[in-house]
């Protein structure tokens, strides 16, 4: 067995090197918690193969493989996944859970209202909502209409823009609430919507979410439901979804589905009731 002795690194060296590579703060704290309890001492790929058999999912072979890199160990390779992988139905919200949570967040402040409303419509990732800033929508365009949708643009992974529609009706209401404060100089259309840190925002839907439907609800499942809900009209095919979300690849956005298994065995009733009458 090829092992490599190595001098343990530091925890604060880790991190350093994590934020260079311009992770999350929930990613880095997930890595460090991995990191107290990897064998530094003894790095091979046999203690690298049983971490991971004891320690599976795709975080931990991610910890690993940002690891390796880290200690310069260009020897050691991450095993390829075997046996058949459990498929996980995506937690979506219902929309009734929805219309409840929504009215608890405008009725305890109407900002936090906006921002439900926003993540959900537009599907966005929270660093995505905290990031927003009041000249992201295309208020010349929508200011001649009234009546029609609004464009908001959204800078999402890797600094890539895509465009998503905001509901006339929550456009009225967003600049409602700002056009006062951009009057007096209290905000500036540059300005983040938001004073709040993604963290925050978390924290909020949790609290809030536990105590009025009794359950957790996070962030990214109104982001999974909108992708949801919108398939299930049947008006949009993947790779609308796909494009509407900020998806790289398409089989990222079928893991965000839920699709409606009902529905479909309505469709495959309806063509065998077709075909019996012709």
């Amino acid at each position: 067995m090829t092992t490599h002795t190595i001098k343990v690194p530091s925890l604060d060296k880790w991190m350093n090197y994590l934020v260079a590579k311009g992770l999350s703060y929930g990613t880095i704290e997930q890595y460090c918690i991995r990191f107290r309890i990897f064998p530094h001492t003894e790095v091979s790929q046999e203690t690298v193969n049983l971490y991971l058999t004891e320690h599976a999912g795709q975080l931990n072979r991610s910890f690993v493989r940002n690891y390796l890199d880290f200690i310069g160990n260009k020897d050691i390779v991450i095993p390829k996944k075997t046996g058949r992988r459990k498929i996980r139905v995506p937690e979506t919200v219902s929309q009734e859970h929805l219309e409840i949570i929504r009215f608890a967040m405008y009725e305890l402040n109407e900002l936090y209202g906006i921002m439900f409303d926003l993540q959900y419509q537009g599907g966005l990732r929270r660093e995505e909502l905290v990031e927003l800033k009041i000249d992201s929508f295309e208020w010349d365009n929508w200011i001649k209409d009234k009546s029609k949708p609004c464009r908001l643009h959204v800078i999402g992974k890797g600094d890539k823009e895509r465009i998503v529609i905001i509901s006339p009706e929550l456009a009225t209401r967003i600049t409602n609430y700002y056009r006062e404060r951009l009057k007096i100089g209290k905000i500036k259309f540059t300005d983040k919507m938001f004073r709040m840190g993604k963290r925050r925002w978390w924290e909020v839907l949790k609290i809030v979410s536990e105590k009025i439907i009794d359950k957790r609800i996070k962030p990214h499942m109104l982001r999974r439901s909108r992708a949801t809900d919108l398939w299930n009209t049947g008006k949009f095919d993947l790779m609308d979804i796909k494009n509407f979300l900020g998806h790289t690849d398409i089989s990222t956005t079928q893991l965000y589905i839920n699709m409606d298994k009902e529905k479909s065995l309505k469709k495959f009733e309806d063509a065998i009731n077709e075909e019996h009458k012709s």
